[in-house]
């Protein structure tokens, strides 16, 4: 009798485990439609209320959930103290620093870093097209990791599911 509860404990933890796994790669599908949603908002502020950089990350600190709030706050306040490092320089600064590497490959973290080259040149037109170039990647981003949410969290799942099995016969 207690062998049988101990594979069934086996079995439900390593589902559990498996479980918890395909919820990161849901997790991490659902920061990048909100960091998609947050550029999206931000290319609005640019065209549409004439927002400097500054101004629209500042107002995208009440408009967005942690940990991008933290992100555009933090690099909103950077930008408006004037300190001698440029856009690009502070905003990698502030991606590293607020942006979960448990959820992002470095990869991922990279990647986003290099936004701010990018953004703060030339004029407002060219900021928009930027911005665009931005959402358009963001987008693809968001796909690869919703058809990596649909494939690997089925085969957390299963794997969890078999291994907890596994485990079981194994202590019979």
């Amino acid at each position: 009798m207690l062998k049988w509860a101990g594979a069934f404990l086996i079995c439900i933890s390593s589902c559990l485990f498996s479980g918890c796994l395909a919820g990161e790669w849901k997790e991490k599908s659902r920061l990048l439609g909100e960091f998609k949603r947050c550029f999206m908002m931000i290319r609005g502020e640019i065209r549409f209320a004439n927002a400097t950089l500054p101004e629209a990350f500042l107002a995208m600190r009440h408009r967005s959930a942690p940990p991008f709030s933290a992100l555009f706050e933090e690099t909103g306040q950077a930008l408006l103290a004037q300190s001698e490092q440029s856009l690009g320089e502070i905003w990698s600064d502030q991606v590293r620093r607020q942006l979960p590497v448990s959820l992002f490959t470095k990869e991922e973290v990279e990647w986003m870093a290099d936004f701010g080259k990018q953004l703060g040149y030339l004029d407002k037109e060219m900021q928009l097209n930027i911005l665009n170039l931005i959402l358009e990647q963001l987008e693809q981003k968001e796909q690869e990791a919703a058809a990596g949410l649909k494939e690997k969290g089925r085969l957390c799942r299963w794997a969890g599911i078999l291994g907890g099995i596994f485990v079981a016969v194994l202590l019979f």
